[in-house]
Parts: structure tokens; sequence; C-alpha cells
């Protein structure tokens, strides 16, 4: 099973590194479990098993049995075995996450904390807050995407960090977003 994996890994190679780097943990979690297993020995029943005593998030659930299925679809397109025993699998629900948001007083208490030592940390922390940009929109952000006569910003590009390569180039086919 470890050697289809690696065929499967091999095969998402074209994603982005940051998708990848993300990934790789949950590709881990798969091989740890399933890397010694003959192919044809997995059953349904073996896959519920261990979903269903994951003990994770039903999102982390699906996902990694996701990545488990496209493996074992690599199999099925092989000839390896002629079902992929993962469908069909009941899945636990994904939750909803759970939104929190900040009152204005938490937030000014958090930018005015965040600004003892930084003065620079107080400024992002209320920009994020209150405007709503992800964090890899304002690291994108460049001087001349902020009109201070107009009280506005505009995001053209969004950056990532990724372990192995540093900082990803911004999404090519971004459409720009204004924030007043």
């Amino acid at each position: 099973m470890a050697e289809l994996a690696d065929i499967w890994w091999a095969g998402r190679q074209h994603l982005k590194a940051s998708t990848l780097d993300r990934d790789a943990y949950t590709r881990a979690r798969v091989v740890e479990k399933w890397g010694t297993w003959q192919i044809g020995a997995i059953r349904p029943s073996h896959i519920q098993a261990w979903v269903s005593g994951m003990g994770k998030s039903g999102g982390t659930v699906r996902t990694t049995h996701n990545f488990l299925s496209q493996i074992l679809d690599v199999a099925v397109a092989d000839g390896l075995i002629l079902s992929n025993p993962a469908h069909g699998v009941k899945l636990p629900k994904k939750n909803a996450p759970v939104k929190i948001f900040l009152t204005p007083q938490q937030l000014a208490t958090l930018a005015t904390t965040a600004g003892e030592r930084n003065k620079e940390r107080k400024t992002i922390v209320w920009i994020l807050g209150t405007v709503g940009l992800r964090w890899g929109e304002l690291a994108g952000l460049k001087v001349g995407d902020i009109d201070f006569d107009r009280a506005r910003i505009t995001v053209q590009r969004s950056v990532t960090y990724v372990k192995k390569s540093g900082w990803n180039p911004p999404r090519k086919h971004m459409n720009a977003a204004k924030f007043p």
C-alpha cells in the first residue's frame, strides 16, 4: 500500500507547494495506518472501523478518508482491485465551524496589547480586525495598494508561506477587491 501511496503522491506534484505542505500530514496519517497492508486485504469494514475510531473532527476524518480513497482509486485503475473498498463507508458530518467575533472593545484591547512591543503590530491587528483581510492578503499589500486620500485598500495579491520553500508568489488570477 505504501508504494501505491507514493505513486499517488507523485501524481499530485503539480499542486501548489502550500497545498502539498498542508497535505503531507494527512498523507503520513494514511500511510502510517495502511502502509503495510496488502491492497486486496483492505475491506470496507476495516476502513469503517478506522474512520469511526479516528477521534478527529468530521472535516479531518473526511479529508483523511478521501486521501485513502484516492489512493485506492489508483489501485482500481491499475487493475489491482476490482472496486474501491473506501466507497460507501459512512463518514461523520463535517462540523460547522464555530465563529467567534471580537467586540470592538476586545479588538481595541488586543491591538493595544500587541502594539506595546511593536507599533506596527497594533496597526496589523487593527487592519485584520476591522477590514477583514486574511493574513496572506495583508502580507501581499504594497504601498500603492493603499489610497490614504480615499481611505481605501485594494487587495490585488495574496501570498502564503510554506515551510520548505518560504514565501509563495501571489495567486496569478486573483480579482482585485477594494475595502473602504
